[in-house]
């Protein structure tokens, strides 16, 4: 899901090495738009091959056909879209912090590995300039432990990429999970920091 574009000043900071790094590591070697155009071409072709073969106008095959085109299509735009994404967040060089509360955490397993994933929905709180209606809950992936250190309903206070909405840090409360690195630390039990208003890196 992507994030609002705004950056302003009191709510973000400057990505550190570490981080955009990590981005740079997703973005691929092809330019998006060159990716699109292969992916069209690709849904075409096929397309076309269909539409050439008579033996294949039958309702099921049509059906059949058409379900595989559609996916092509939107997983070629998916990936369109992230990358644009990836590559905005890296020349913008930001994170936005936010507070907010989570409002879910669940577990999924990938059919292929047969892993475990584990998820958290992160409720934004309302920005007194923004649109008094709350946005969506935004949801990320995290390691087990980030998982494991969260209940719902719990205070936090998140930081992400504006486009791509890639999860850089979580605090709740003096605890903090760095995601990237996959460990947590405690920070400074002063009142500011359970809070939520401490800015590590």
């Amino acid at each position: 899901m992507a994030a609002s574009d705004s950056t302003d000043e009191t709510d973000s900071a400057p990505l550190d090495s570490r981080e955009l790094d990590h981005l740079r590591s997703q973005v691929s070697a092809m330019p998006p738009r060159l990716s699109l155009m292969g992916g069209l071409i690709a849904v075409a072709v096929g397309l076309g091959m269909v539409i050439a073969s008579p033996e294949l106008h039958d309702y099921w095959s049509l059906f059949g056909f058409g379900v595989l085109f559609l996916i092509g299509l939107l997983m070629t735009l998916s990936i369109y879209h992230d990358q644009q994404a990836l590559r905005a967040d890296l020349a913008g060089g930001v994170k936005l912090w936010r507070d907010g509360y989570v409002h879910a955490l669940w577990t999924s397993e990938d059919s292929d590995t047969g892993r475990t994933h584990y998820s958290v929905e992160i409720a934004i709180d309302p920005r007194p300039d923004s649109d008094p209606d709350p946005q969506s809950p935004m949801s990320f992936r995290v390691p087990s432990a980030c998982y494991g250190a969260v209940a719902q309903g719990d205070r936090v206070r998140i930081a992400f990429t504006p486009r791509q909405a890639v999860l850089l840090n979580l605090i709740n409360g003096n605890y903090e999970y760095i995601i990237l690195d996959g460990h947590g630390k405690i920070i400074s039990s002063s009142p500011d920091a359970t809070a939520g208003k401490t800015r590590p890196g």
